[in-house]
């Protein structure tokens, strides 16, 4: 069950980042429509096209509304699709491990404890998944960061060896 619930979240979130850099493309790409028929609208009213230029913008806020529906589905069938893999694969350790407490190769409270540090490893695994891409990004960040006059600081120990000194001193 993990694998394809691992997979089937990598998909959604797939398609839900490429979803989002869409948007903010057409967010740009809106801003700049409305900033260059702001700029030049005394053409716009000259050449009567008042109409032609909202229905433009209409064109692009619909498809703003039409990505924002698919970013949605998308959310909600990761979401949905990971609820019930989950409670789906508890549910089979219940089932299997009730079989085995019925059969005595097993007790309650190794049922219990199998089925707590199955959960507690996901949730690690979470987190650390989570952690290594931040920690990705965080020093890609880092590595593009301007190389200023006040030296910014490249390493723990130069950032550990930082002196606050007052001004003027």
């Amino acid at each position: 069950v993990a694998p394809v619930v691992g997979t089937l979240a990598w998909l959604t979130r797939k398609y839900l980042k490429k979803i989002v850099a869409i948007q903010q493309n057409a967010s740009l790409q809106a801003a700049s429509f409305l900033e260059e028929r702001l700029n030049h609208i005394l053409m716009v009213k000259m050449s009567n096209r008042e109409q032609d230029e909202v229905d433009s913008y209409g064109r692009i806020q619909d498809e703003f509304v039409e990505l924002g529906k698919r970013a949605s589905f998308a959310n909600g069938l990761s979401m949905g699709t990971m609820f019930t893999l989950s409670t789906t694969s508890l549910c089979g350790i219940l089932f299997a491990g009730g079989k085995a407490v019925e059969a005595k190769r097993m007790t309650h409270g190794e049922l219990v404890s199998f089925g707590s540090y199955s959960f507690l490893l996901a949730l690690v695994l979470h987190g650390w998944a989570k952690a290594s891409a931040l920690l990705a990004k965080t020093s890609k960040k880092l590595s593009m960061a301007p190389q200023d006059p006040l030296k910014f600081p490249q390493s723990v120990q130069d950032f550990i060896n930082i002196r606050l000194t007052p001004l003027g001193s």
